[in-house]
């Protein structure tokens, strides 16, 4: 869908004389692959304070991301049912991040029973903790995080048979930091009441890292045996 000619026809149809909507670029992310990460805004003329940021591999994209979230504003403010709709996503905003979670089926994991280990990545800080560059060892379960809008995304095929890739379609700031996040937190629920756990292995150099750790240590304590450990360091794996 082309929201930014949804918006251009909204603001059409309110007579001729009306102003259309105008993008700025206010951010340009050169990465260390020499690829960019365009940030623009969206300012609408009959609100000007409100703030619309898209984000996207070109500046194309990045503006089409940002007239989506106004468009989608928008239109939901001029629904009479808005503040129920709301009040439906206020409550169940812990449960969105699945929903905007793709995850690709190439990778073959080990079977169940046999998982000795379970490795998240940061694909977007440690991208050299992924293999082949780097061998598991056996009865290891791998799963990689990264963002549509990351670099890495265009490595999708390459990376998909190593890992259970999750890529996360948001150009939200550290959505893929969130989603690994969650995954952490819902493994080590479904741990909750289990005799025999697998170690769990964070590897990120974000500054996320060392609360996680902490927060989930601190809600097993009854799980002496459970090894979970944050890694920035290959070597510390």
């Amino acid at each position: 869908m082309n929201y930014k000619n949804l918006l251009q026809e909204y603001y059409q149809k309110k007579g001729p004389n009306q102003p259309f909507p105008t993008y700025n670029l206010i951010e340009d992310q050169l990465l260390p692959d020499n690829s960019h990460i365009f940030i623009s805004q969206i300012i609408l003329p009959d609100n000007q304070d409100a703030k619309y940021i898209g984000k996207g591999t070109s500046k194309k994209e990045s503006q089409q991301n940002a007239a989506q979230q106004a468009y989608l504003n928008l239109f939901q403010n001029h629904n009479p049912n808005h503040h129920q709709i709301s009040s439906q996503i206020s409550s169940q905003i812990s449960f969105q991040i699945p929903d905007q979670v793709q995850i690709l089926e190439e990778y073959q994991p080990p079977e169940r029973e046999q998982i000795e280990r379970i490795v998240l990545i940061d694909i977007e800080n440690m991208p050299q903790a992924l293999p082949p560059q780097y061998q598991y060892p056996e009865n290891t379960y791998i799963m990689g995080f990264t963002s549509v809008y990351s670099s890495h995304y265009k490595k999708r095929d390459q990376i998909s048979p190593h890992c259970d890739l999750r890529l996360i379609d948001s150009a939200v700031k550290d959505s893929a930091d969130v989603a690994l996040i969650y995954e952490c937190g819902r493994l080590v629920e479904s741990f909750r009441n289990a005799l025999s756990i697998p170690n769990i292995i964070i590897i990120t150099s974000d500054h996320y890292a060392e609360p996680l750790l902490k927060l989930i240590q601190e809600s097993l304590p009854e799980k002496e045996h459970l090894k979970i450990t944050c890694a920035s360091n290959l070597d510390q794996i």
